[in-house]
């Protein structure tokens, strides 16, 4: 049952996402890119790979149409001169506030009629299920 109804909420919040982000010309995972910048801040291009899970060809489009936009910028490391350094830019930063109302806009939605009570149990258990999950996943991976 639970898989049910989170693939109904995932389903409409992609739909609704996918609308919204469109009217700034950007794609779902532009939006993980740049929240997984923001939260991680400066890091390589392997590194952001594994943060949003997606391939390192996936992401070296994404890189190019953020860096297109203005969104991005990627600079030599100084520590190492063959590896180039992702960060978001002021513009990605302001992109980024567009793409956190949506987020908000969507919470709301979702919350509807809940009291702050309940929506704070209902993340306390959403965390602990994503820490079972993320550890179920590394035991299959170490298997």
């Amino acid at each position: 049952i639970m898989q049910i109804n989170i693939g109904i909420i995932r389903r409409c919040e992609q739909s609704f996402l996918r609308e919204r982000l469109s009217t700034c010309q950007l794609k779902p995972v532009d939006s993980v890119v740049l929240t997984a910048l923001d939260r991680h801040g400066q890091c390589n291009q392997d590194t952001l790979c594994s943060i949003v899970n997606i391939d390192k060809g996936r992401m070296a489009r994404v890189m190019e149409r953020l860096e297109g936009r203005s969104l991005i910028r990627r600079l030599i490391n100084p520590d190492n001169k063959r590896e180039k350094l992702i960060e978001m830019t002021e513009q990605g930063k302001q992109m980024l506030e567009i793409i956190n109302s949506f987020s908000k806009e969507w919470n709301d939605r979702c919350f509807d009629g809940f009291t702050e009570q309940e929506k704070n149990e209902y993340q306390g258990y959403l965390e602990r299920i994503a820490r079972n999950a993320l550890a179920g996943k590394e035991n299959l991976e170490n298997d």
